[in-house]
């Protein structure tokens, strides 16, 4: 073995044996993470040993070895079988033996840390909001990860109406609701914000993820405040009044109209109320409620924050409005804020699907008009058309024929100034005939309002309360039952700004939550701390993540063998529960012989340990659902929490932590109606168990009404217990046996890519990995667009047509390239086409992109087209036309503008440094750019548009519509489709402008290379070479040449004497081929082959450069050839100097360090870079008399041109390289 701390190699003590220790069993334990598993070694005080430990031993002038963090690896071969942080426990001094002795703690996880060291509620859960009905609604719908759902707090049940033979109408408030958080998102948070990924095929399924945890509003400890400034107030008589003009009713002692006076009157324990009844629960500490000038004001003794608890009923007159709701009111005020708008629903049953004979019923008309008359028939004993009443009012009484049977009523209209009566299409309804058109209905709702902070100076008084939504001159009274009382919890109220630490105030740290999920799925826990990863499942589904081997040839035979059962350490009963219950649960458990949520395990095996243990769940407790709640809404399955008969003194908004399923929006039957805030037809459905034969489950550990419970996680584990039995046994395993049991194999998440990366590895041997290509997605899109837009197909049609296109496509493309025609099509394109359609398509997206794509929708012309970034903004005549026209969003405008800059530049910068990710920071870079300047300056939230989106495809549908579904048939009906694309060649017209544009811009950037403008230190730029180079395109022409070797074509007044140098015979075939940038020496003249110029003969022998047939494509495994023939003894050759009959070769740099460099490759990839880069800037100078020549370039009888004289001077390396960085340092050579 070997030990590494902080990757440097220890001494271990040979004779040590160490002892890995390991338990499947913390795999079920969520806090294994936080202890890990500790490792005892002693090494020896060896040299090495006391450098790592800094002399520990060492009393006077030892390291304190501890005061760092140090990480220590125990490995065996290529095995890692251990990784941990290490610490010294103590160092031997003096002493036989000397050492040191460490410990090595493995297995911890950050995460694990976290969990146990946090609170819940500081999960990073992004959340917040106000408390509003608005709010409320929408979290039933959009994705958000906190909801609130209704829930029945535990009470009596609730009196009758005194007006009404039906219970009181409860309106629903913010309280009637409550946090639940999604589970999955508790989850992911935790491991995510830990640096880790989940991975869990059952945490991230359609049931886990509709899960909700309660969340909870902030409890603390109230009893000082409500010992000191509590009070309960109510009124000792019934108040009644009338609606004003406004349909408005005030509470409002000063008002003498329209008004009850204060809200409430008295906190006198020995007042009495107008029955006579002594207000015994009355009371106000301190004298902090009282009632000053009339008027009741709450003065703390100190300055508080404090919401305020209203408990209103009340009487009010009503309208039947339609068949949903009554006319009345049914809004109030309450001052600071706080508002409710509800609604009174109309609970009346319409009759006409239940008539009986001789029966008196009321007919209304909702949408009566003046003038029309009706006449309501019905069948009678089998007979249709027997009229039983006709009246000319919105509404009237009548009386059913007697009879066996009477049904079918129809109601038959008869428009003023007609004749014949039609039957009335629009809505109407038979009611009881005791119920009025106008009526009483009471009403009862329990308020708490958004806390404010009151101080002794600045009291908080109740008269700006008023009530509305009745007709003027409706009857209102106010029922001696309304109370008002402080609330000193600081829990939110009506209109309170709340974030997700506000909702779940749970005194909890993250890892109590964690197990109490782990306890009721049976969850393992693996964390691969390499790879940061966290796999998370069921106990039968973790154990199917590993591969299996086989190990029967590891058995050591000379050991013996032990079989013991399972059971022997398993207990005979085991009770599966959650914790404590409360309320109605309570009830519930005291008429079943089995308490609600708990399974009994009974392990009859003769060698259980004869006792009971009880597993209990360490956060939930079970919930009972039940119907009858809501009066309006009689059928909805409500949770109900809470105790009715918990004292008075405790928390009325908490309750013990629950988990429900949420199962979306549940419609309700005919005439049922959800009250606030959603007054729909529909309610939100969560519940802990639901017993439905269709839509049923449980969340209770044993089976309930036939829904099988959560048992079945721990079945296999119990029957294991009752049946296995226990293995021990000695093995010989290989460290490498050991280090594959804490391996997870798990398959890619993209099977396409991993087989087309292994088809490439190993059939074509190609190290690349293959991913879809997005650019075939575009043209699908297009594809799709103008099959629409041409034929007249629908998108579905259109969709599957396009697909028969892609198909055959990718079968050409496989003939093609099977049969090799693909490369010679490839290789048939010019080389300037092809350098240049890399910038078109460039051009071409950015023309897309910043032409008719970023742009704004502006008031200027009425939100229909958008003002466009090129056309509008940079195409109009001054700034000033721009922004008048647009109005309020130029500065919108401004900001895009800014932000693709920015995006721009920050791309151009990160790649020219050679950033790999220059793209995608610039991307990100202008995105946190925009959205920072839609907050702070535009005032908008950028995510706001996120609300409501789904961010996972439909993968059913899309199986349903495209899965293989090629649709042959329309696609030869649009063969002449090509026919109305070529109507469109102006597209194509701009397309093969850009590719030509492209093109233009690779023979720049190639001249630009040529006059030496990208190198590090260039002495001058030939303009004219330039203009040239542009001019001819990519042809490489004389000109270049002398362009290559820093001649100034003006000092050439005939060029052409020398005659066409197109026509000149390049190097020899045999030794470099096609060579693009360089002209050949001479016709006469062959590199290598000893042949004899006219002037001066080359010496085969002497020369420095062999010819050797190489490939023009020099990559990788022909970089070694390439280097072994041009390359001589390992020099690289920068220019071949030819003057009289000295050849002198110019040793720039040792291939050993320029292996990978640039230079090198310039060199490689074509000969000529070898001939033609480097030394060439400075103008040779011959003797007027003389002949010369340059390397690489054609053999010039210069004649009498002076100016081409060679100039003898010494020249160091340095210049003679053309300032090659990597040429440095090389002593001056002499010509």
């Amino acid at each position: 073995m070997k030990l590494t701390i902080d990757q440097i190699p220890c001494d271990l003590d040979p004779s040590q044996r160490i002892a890995l220790d390991y338990d499947a069993q913390d795999l079920a334990d969520v806090r294994s993470g936080n202890k890990g598993h500790a490792l005892r070694l002693r090494l020896p005080a060896t040299r090495t040993n006391d450098r790592i430990f800094g002399f520990a031993a060492e009393p006077y002038t030892g390291q304190r070895f501890n005061a760092a963090q140090h990480t220590a690896v125990l490995s065996d071969g290529e095995a890692k079988l251990l990784q941990g942080s290490v610490r010294l426990l103590s160092a031997a001094y003096d002493s036989d033996p000397e050492g040191y002795l460490i410990e090595i703690r493995s297995g911890t996880s950050e995460w694990a840390r976290q969990a146990a060291a946090e609170m819940f509620n500081t999960l990073g859960i992004s959340f917040s909001g106000r408390l509003t009905p608005t709010m409320i609604r929408q979290t039933w719908t959009n994705n958000t990860p906190v909801k609130f759902f209704p829930v029945c707090r535990d009470e009596y049940t609730p009196e009758l109406s005194s007006v009404e033979l039906i219970p009181v109408e409860r309106f629903l408030s913010v309280d009637d609701y409550h946090p639940f958080i999604s589970a999955a998102t508790v989850v992911q948070t935790l491991f995510s914000e830990a640096g880790y990924t989940l991975e869990s095929d059952f945490l991230n399924g359609e049931f886990f993820r509709s899960l909700y945890l309660s969340g909870a509003y902030s409890s603390r400890d109230t009893n000082a405040l409500r010992n000191h400034m509590d009070f309960l107030a109510r009124r000792t008589t019934t108040a009644a009044t009338t609606a004003n003009s406004d349909g408005r009713v005030y509470a409002n002692p000063y008002k003498s109209i329209n008004s009850v006076g204060n809200f409430v009157e008295t906190v006198n324990p020995n007042d009495q109320n107008d029955l006579g009844e002594t207000l015994t629960d009355v009371f106000s500490n301190n004298h902090c409620f009282t009632v000053e000038d009339g008027e009741i004001v709450f003065r703390p003794m100190t300055s508080v924050t404090v919401a305020f608890e209203y408990h209103i009923r009340y009487i009010t007159d009503h309208r039947i409005l339609d068949r949903n709701r009554l006319k009345g009111i049914d809004s109030f005020y309450l001052g600071d804020g706080t508002e409710v708008q509800g609604a009174l629903a109309n609970r009346y049953a319409d009759r006409r699907n239940s008539t009986k004979p001789a029966f008196q019923y009321r007919a209304i008309v909702f949408n009566h008009t003046e003038g029309n008359s009706y006449r309501l028939t019905c069948t009678v004993n089998g007979t249709a058309g027997h009229a039983i009443g006709e009246f000319d009012s919105r509404s009237a009484l009548v009386t059913t024929p007697s009879g066996s049977t009477v049904t079918a009523p129809v109601l038959l209209c008869k428009a003023a100034g007609s004749t014949t009566y039609t039957t009335y299409t629009g809505d109407w309804a038979l009611y009881d005939g005791y119920i009025g058109e106008t009526g009483q209905t009471e009403v009862e709702m329990t308020v708490r309002t958004n806390p404010v902070t009151v101080t002794p100076t600045s009291p908080k008084t109740f008269s700006t309360i008023y009530f509305y939504g009745a007709e003027p001159g409706m009857k209102f009274s106010l029922s001696r039952q309304c109370t008002l009382r402080p609330d000193f919890t600081g829990a939110p109220g009506l209109n309170t700004p709340i974030s997700f630490e506000d909702v779940a105030r749970h005194r909890v740290r993250k890892w109590v939550v964690l197990d109490a999920l782990r306890h009721l799925f049976n969850l393992r826990f693996y964390t691969d701390e390499e790879t940061r990863t966290v796999y998370v499942e069921p106990a039968d589904d973790f154990y199917r993540l590993g591969q299996t081997f086989d190990w029967s040839s590891r058995i050591d035979r000379s050991q013996p063998i032990l079989l013991g059962d399972a059971a022997q350490d398993a207990e005979r009963v085991r009770i599966y529960k959650y914790r404590e219950a409360d309320g109605a649960v309570t009830r519930l458990n005291a008429t079943l012989e089995e308490p609600f949520g708990q399974w009994r395990l009974v392990n009859d095996s003769a060698a259980a340990i004869d006792r009971e243990r009880s597993l209990a769940n360490p956060f939930f407790s079970p919930t009972v659902s039940e119907t009858e709640c809501y009066a309006d809404a009689p059928s909805a399955l409500v949770l109900r929490v809470g105790d009715r008969d918990a004292p008075d003194t405790a928390d009325r908004n908490s309750f013990t932590p629950r988990i429900v399923r949420y199962c979306g929006m549940q419609p309700l039957p005919a005439g049922e109606r959800w009250g606030y805030p959603s007054t729909g037809d529909s309610y939100p459905l969560a519940a802990f168990h639901r017993n439905d034969p269709d839509n049923g489950f449980t969340l209770c550990f044993e089976d309930r009404d036939g829904q099988q419970g959560l048992h079945r996680f721990y079945d296999t584990q119990a029957e294991q217990e009752k049946r296995c039995q226990h293995l021990t046994l000695h093995l010989r395993l290989e460290p490498c046996d050991i280090e594959r049991l804490f391996q997870i194999q798990r398959l890619a998440p993209c099977i396409a890519s991993a087989v087309g990366t292994l088809v490439m590895a190993f059939a074509a041997n190609k190290p690349f990995a293959m991913a879809p290509g997005m650019g075939l997605n575009s043209f699908f899109a297009v594809v799709v667009a103008n099959i629409v837009t041409l034929t007249g197909m629908s998108y579905l049609q259109s969709f599957q047509t396009a697909l028969c296109v892609i198909l055959i496509e990718g079968i050409v493309f496989i003939i093609l390239s099977v049969l090799k025609v693909r490369e010679k099509i490839v290789e048939a394109i010019p080389l300037g086409v092809r350098y240049g359609i890399a910038p078109a398509i460039g051009l071409m997206l950015m023309n897309i992109g910043v032409g008719s794509n970023v742009g704004v929708y502006a008031e200027g012309n009425g939100y229909t087209d958008p003002f466009y970034v090129m056309r509008d903004f940079f195409g109009a005549m001054t700034p000033s036309t721009i922004r008048d026209q647009m109005g309020q969003e130029y500065s919108q405008m401004v900001l895009s503008v800014i932000t693709m800059f920015v995006g721009l530049f920050v791309i151009v910068l990160l790649a020219k440094k050679g950033k790999k990710s220059a793209v995608l920071v610039g991307m990100l870079s202008g995105s946190i750019i925009y959205w920072a300047g839609e907050a702070i300056f535009l005032h908008i939230n950028p995510f706001a548009s996120l609300k409501g989106a789904s961010f996972l495809p439909h993968f059913k549908d899309m199986a349903e519509v495209t899965l293989f579904k090629f649709d042959f048939h329309d696609f030869f009906q649009i063969g002449n489709i090509l026919s109305h694309v070529l109507k469109h060649t102006d597209d194509l017209r701009d397309q093969f402008a850009l590719v030509s544009f492209g093109v233009e811009l690779h023979a720049l950037h190639q001249a630009l290379e040529i006059c030496g403008f990208f190198r590090k230190r260039h002495r001058k730029i030939s303009f004219p070479a330039v203009c040239l180079s542009l001019t001819f395109g990519l042809t490489l022409d004389s000109a270049q040449i002398f362009a290559r070797a820093g001649v100034d074509l003006d000092l050439f007044a005939l060029v052409d004497e020398q005659g066409n140098l197109d026509l000149r015979a390049r190097l020899d075939g045999r030794g470099l081929g096609d060579v693009g940038s360089g002209v050949a020496l001479d016709a006469r003249i062959g590199l290598g082959n000893g042949q004899l110029d006219e002037v001066r003969r080359f010496d085969a022998e002497d020369v420095a450069l062999v010819a050797q047939e190489l490939d023009r494509g020099v990559f990788l495994d022909e970089l070694e050839g390439v280097v072994e023939h041009i390359l001589a003894d390992g020099n690289h050759v920068v220019r071949l100097l030819i003057h009289e009959v000295v050849q002198i070769a110019v040793v720039v740099a040792v291939l050993i360090i320029l292996a990978l460099d640039e230079s090198l490759f310039e060199l490689c990839s074509r000969v000529e870079r070898g001939l033609g880069h480097g030394a060439g800037h400075d103008v040779l100078h011959l003797r007027a008399d003389e002949c010369g020549a340059l390397a690489g370039l054609d053999v010039l009888e210069l004649h009498d041109l002076h100016d081409l004289a060679v100039h003898l001077k010494c020249f160091t390396v340095s210049e003679i390289a053309s300032g090659n960085s990597s040429h440095k340092n090389i002593p001056p050579i002499y010509v």
